[in-house]
């Protein structure tokens, strides 16, 4: 199976030239003194690529987004402690078959833990049924 815990990069993202952004493959334009940039990003881009594959930086943005309040139950979470919370991708990973979509920010909801867990096991439960009733061929 593959990694479908990490998000795709652009086929193209470890071989852009000087000046070109590693995100859109995009040329980045001249720098304040009018030379040729030799940046590897738009600011905009790696916002964005921030936001993918930093998980903290995800973390803080769906936190102030929900502004820390169970998408399921409406139960008002704490930051951290027993009554934490956890950051659920709505469509499961596992099923993201290398989609940018699943990593954003539409993807992504808080839920407290409780309501975490009966989702995962719900979630696992579907999973296996349908493993067992899937046609042999």
């Amino acid at each position: 199976m593959d990694n479908h815990r990490t998000p795709p990069k652009p086929a193209w993202f470890d071989e852009v030239s000087e000046g070109t952004c590693r995100w859109c493959n995009e040329k980045i334009g001249p720098t304040r003194t009018g030379r040729a940039s030799k940046a590897h990003w738009h600011k905009e881009c790696y916002e964005e690529y921030e936001l993918l594959f930093h998980a903290s930086t995800t973390r803080q943005a769906v936190w102030k987004r929900d502004h820390g309040k169970c998408r399921s139950c409406g139960k008002q979470c704490d930051r951290k402690g027993a009554n934490g919370w956890d950051m659920d991708h709505i469509t499961p990973l596992i099923e993201a078959n290398g989609e940018m979509k699943y990593w954003t920010l539409e993807n992504l909801q808080t839920l407290c833990k409780p309501c975490h867990k009966a989702k995962t096991s719900a979630e696992a439960t579907q999973r296996a049924l349908a493993r067992k009733t899937k046609p042999l061929n």
